[in-house]
């Protein structure tokens, strides 16, 4: 009877650690955490989310279409030059330091709603969605959009919120998007 029950128990304890280690390298939950992406490690992941995603897992589906959506963004600003080039060394510096984090939803900055935020130092939070209802979805290239809005706000030194100036930063975007610049 006894090995009969320490038999039950080691195979609980075994399910236990297969659950477990399943389960860490199972995405957390969008509506409660930030999902960063970085280039390195993910276990080097500093949001508390994060420490629950294994070093060996596979970047969460969107943030792997962000970074290469990015990534070509980058080459294409590259080689445009000019002003263009200037905020596409912002995003790479960002995308190699691994300072985009990718938020669920948007979220309140005073009495507004913001997509994206961006400090002096490269660091960018962008929202996914709209709101945890997914009334009105982001598609791919609206994030990517935001990022680089961000990004032309961190290379020309612009606060970010700063309303007079968001007319020029969407301009600059417009012209590096059309390849006019």
């Amino acid at each position: 009877m006894h090995s009969r029950m320490s038999s039950r128990v080691t195979r609980r304890l075994g399910l236990t650690a297969a659950l477990a280690s399943v389960a860490a390298c199972a995405r957390p939950s969008l509506p409660t955490s930030v999902v960063p992406f970085r280039t390195a490690a993910l276990a080097e992941t500093v949001t508390p989310a994060a420490a629950t995603i294994c070093a060996t897992c596979a970047l969460p589906p969107f943030a792997s279409e962000l970074k290469s959506a990015l990534e070509s963004r980058v080459s294409t600003l590259k080689n445009q030059g000019g002003a263009c080039m200037v905020y596409a060394e912002v995003l790479e510096k960002s995308l190699s330091s691994g300072y985009i984090t990718v938020r669920p939803f948007m979220w309140r900055v005073g009495s507004s709603l913001t997509s994206g935020q961006a400090q002096p130092d490269g660091h960018i939070i962008v929202a996914r969605d709209i709101d945890s209802l997914n009334v009105g979805v982001r598609k791919l290239q609206d994030v990517v959009r935001t990022v680089e809005h961000e990004a032309v706000h961190v290379a020309f030194s612009l606060q970010t919120g700063a309303g007079s100036m968001e007319p020029w930063v969407d301009e600059h975007l417009d012209q590096c998007s059309a390849g006019t610049m």
